[in-house]
């Protein structure tokens, strides 16, 4: 379970970002982008994974509301979660991509972080990877290897109330992990050659996949939930290119009103 320090930590903010207003118009997608797609999930309603296998029945009161590319689901922070049992694809050998339309609500007044994707176990500080949001409102992404975990992120607050394009790539071949937003690289480290394999999970320790929670809910020891809407969640087993993650922010953004297809 992720704790608050890191073995490494590299930042590098590659763009001032500004985000426009929330609001949702009408909802079509485009160009699926569906090379070396390995789970999709859509939540029209459901928590049915479109690509793989690991269809996940949403814990507690959940919903469903309009969102960029057709329905996201909404998670209050506390009681709502998916928990997702470890899977063999999952744990990443080589290069990977995660990608998610997210409205988040409010941050934490604690030192618990708000979660889009999580797997890990209730260790300190040996999670394979997620995509989070700190009390101070920074995004986070991050990779842990065998020898060491790296982070990229803190430098821009994730705004309120309106739906986000958060993407996170790693390349192994390359040796860099950037955390794109609204389909701009914000931030990235380089001279990561050895994210992957992402450390092995623990069997004894509560492991598993959380989408807008953390592993195992609700019976881990922590509870990083997320308070508001997640959308359209991609995990690729390879790293999207910049553009190809431009397209992925294109296709959708002229659904929000007002668009926001100039960046």
């Amino acid at each position: 379970m992720f704790v608050f320090f890191r073995k490494s930590l590299v930042v590098i903010s590659l763009a001032a970002l500004s985000i426009g207003p929330f609001a949702v118009a009408n909802r079509t997608s485009r160009n699926p982008l569906t090379k070396g797609l390995i789970h999709w999930w859509k939540f029209n309603g459901n928590g049915y994974d479109s690509i793989g296998e690991l269809n996940a029945d949403p814990i507690g009161p959940v919903s469903y509301t309009a969102a960029p590319t057709g329905q996201g689901i909404v998670f209050d922070g506390v009681t709502t979660g998916m928990s997702i049992h470890p899977a063999a694809d999952m744990q990443f050998k080589g290069s990977y991509s995660i990608s998610a339309w997210a409205l988040l609500r409010a941050y934490t007044t604690t030192l618990i972080w708000s979660t889009i994707i999580f797997e890990g176990d209730d260790r300190p500080g040996l999670d394979p990877y997620f995509i989070q949001v700190d009390p101070r409102g920074s995004l986070w992404f991050q990779t842990c290897g065998l020898a060491r975990s790296v982070s990229v992120g803190g430098q821009h607050p994730f705004p309120l109330n309106q739906f986000v394009l958060v993407t996170g790539t790693y390349n192994a071949a390359a040796g860099t992990e950037t955390l794109f937003i609204d389909g701009k690289p914000a931030m990235q480290v380089w001279d990561a050659f050895d994210l992957t394999p992402v450390v092995p999970l623990d069997p004894s320790a509560k492991p598993g996949i959380g989408i807008g929670t953390n592993n195992d809910f609700p019976n881990s020891s922590w509870n990083m939930g997320w308070n508001g809407v997640i959308s359209d969640l991609r995990v690729y087993n390879r790293a999207l290119s910049p553009d190809e993650v431009k397209s992925l922010y294109r296709q959708a953004a002229g659904n929000l009103s007002p668009p926001r297809l100039g960046r």
